[in-house]
């Protein structure tokens, strides 16, 4: 439990050091799709939406936000979202509507993926508005199996960051 709690600990982390510091406040329904930056480049610039079926996490949610908010980092606001279906298919769906960002050491969607303890860890970063990278990125999203949060589920995540200025 505390090795899961400090890789919730971690995620919320990766998605604060891409930002900048300002109020931002919880998402909600109707906040499911994300126009991306009217400015972004054509080819990368899209709306962001949930994998159709995908739930949102709540316990894993709040946790990252609350992590967060202990970081100061209210500017960010970190949903994750969970579904049965299979990595590759859940990294296709967002590689249409967005731009695949190579994360060293990251499987991305067609490399190898890395180990975490005794299961194969697939994970695939996408960018919505046209920025060069996660540090520079408003909207991003992380879709990764296993799910990794406060335990090791069989299921693959969408972890959505967005921040605030």
């Amino acid at each position: 439990m505390k090795k899961a709690l400090s890789i919730v600990v971690s995620i919320a982390f990766l998605f604060m050091a891409c930002s900048k510091k300002s109020e931002v406040s919880a998402p909600t329904e109707k906040e499911a799709e994300i126009n991306v930056h009217e400015d972004a480049a054509p080819a990368v610039a899209g709306v962001w939406k949930p994998y159709p079926g995908a739930k949102v996490d709540e316990e894993t949610t709040n946790a990252a936000n609350e992590a967060a908010t202990a970081a100061n980092r209210t500017n960010v606001r970190t949903t994750i979202y969970t579904t049965p279906d299979s990595f590759s298919k859940v990294a296709s769906f967002y590689a249409k509507i967005a731009q695949e960002y190579l994360m060293p050491m990251a499987s991305g969607t067609t490399g190898e993926p890395k180990k975490f303890e005794e299961h194969d860890l697939y994970e695939a970063y996408f960018i919505f508005d046209g920025a060069k990278d996660l540090a520079g990125s408003k909207l991003w999203v992380k879709v990764q199996r296993p799910h990794i949060g406060l335990d090791v589920r069989d299921v693959t995540a969408i972890l959505l960051s967005e921040t605030k200025e």
